[in-house]
C-alpha cells in the first residue's frame, strides 16, 4: 500500500512541476467493430493521463454499408484545449467468427494552451509569476487499423486493439513572461497511437475501458521540453448501440 502511494504521490507531483507545460493526451476515438449496415454505435467518457489533465471525449460511428464506415470523434477540456477528427473506411468479419476486422483513414485537427500562464494574461506584469506561454496547434493526417471480438457470451463482452498511424504537422509558439517570443516553430512530427479496450454490458448499452500510449514521450526534446504528455492515458465510459 506504501509502495503504490508513493508511486501515486510521484506521479502527482511530477504533473504539478510541469503545469506550465502544455498537454498532450493520446486520442481515445472508439473502436467500434461495427457489424453491419445502419449500426450506429455512440460512446462517451472521460479520458486522463495521472490524476490530471483529464478530457471528456466522445465518439459517433455508423456502418453506411454493410462493409463501409463512418467516425466522427471529439475531445474537449476547456475553450482552449480541443481535438477532432473524422474517418472513414472498411469493415468486415473475418470468416464466421466474431472477429471484425476495420481499416480507416481519416484527418482532425486540434489545440491545447497551457492554463497557468493564461490565467496570468489578465494580470499587470509585474504581479504575473507563471511562467512560458505555451500554445501548441497540430493537424493529423492518419491511417487506423482495429480488430477485435464483438458480443462475445451473454454479456455482449467486446474487446481489441486499436492503431493509429500518420504525421502530424504542427505550430508550437512560446512567449516569455514578459510576452517575448522564445520560439515560432512549424514542423512534422510522426502519429502513433495505439489502444487496446474492452466493454461489456447489453446489446444497447455497454461499459468501456480504454488505455492508450503515443509517440509524443519522445518528441519532447524536439519541442523544447514545452509540450508534456503522459506515457499511458485511461478512459472509461459508456458505449451505446442503435
Amino acid at each position: 500500500m506504501r509502495k503504490t502511494l508513493y508511486i501515486v504521490m510521484l506521479i502527482s507531483l511530477s504533473v504539478l512541476m510541469t503545469s506550465c507545460h502544455a498537454w498532450y493526451n493520446t486520442q481515445m476515438a472508439d473502436v467500434p467493430l461495427l457489424q453491419g449496415k445502419g449500426d450506429v454505435r455512440v460512446t462517451g467518457g472521460v479520458n486522463t493521463a495521472a490524476m490530471f489533465p483529464y478530457s471528456l471525449s466522445g465518439t459517433a460511428s455508423v456502418g453506411v454499408t454493410g462493409h463501409i464506415g463512418a467516425q466522427l470523434y471529439g475531445s474537449y477540456s476547456d475553450a482552449d484545449q480541443f481535438h477532432f477528427h473524422g474517418a472513414g473506411g472498411y469493415y468486415t468479419y473475418l470468416g464466421e467468427s466474431h472477429w471484425v476486422l476495420e481499416a480507416y483513414g481519416g484527418a482532425g485537427m486540434g489545440s491545447t494552451f497551457n492554463n497557468a500562464a493564461r490565467d496570468e494574461e489578465s494580470k499587470p506584469l509585474e504581479e504575473r509569476t507563471a511562467g512560458d506561454a505555451v500554445r501548441f496547434t497540430y493537424q493529423q493526417y492518419f491511417c487506423q487499423l482495429n480488430i477485435g471480438m464483438a458480443d462475445v457470451t451473454a454479456v455482449h463482452f467486446d474487446f481489441g486493439l486499436g492503431l493509429r498511424a500518420g504525421v502530424m504537422p504542427y505550430t508550437l509558439k512560446v512567449n516569455d513572461r514578459d510576452q517575448v517570443v522564445k520560439y515560432d516553430e512549424k514542423d512534422v512530427l510522426p502519429l502513433f497511437e495505439p489502444v487496446a479496450f474492452v466493454r461489456i454490458g447489453t446489446s444497447v448499452v455497454k461499459f468501456q475501458v480504454q488505455v492508450g500510449t503515443n509517440a509524443m514521450a519522445f518528441q519532447e526534446d524536439r519541442l523544447h521540453d514545452a509540450v508534456a504528455t503522459m506515457p499511458f492515458s485511461l478512459y472509461g465510459g459508456l458505449s451505446f448501440n442503435f
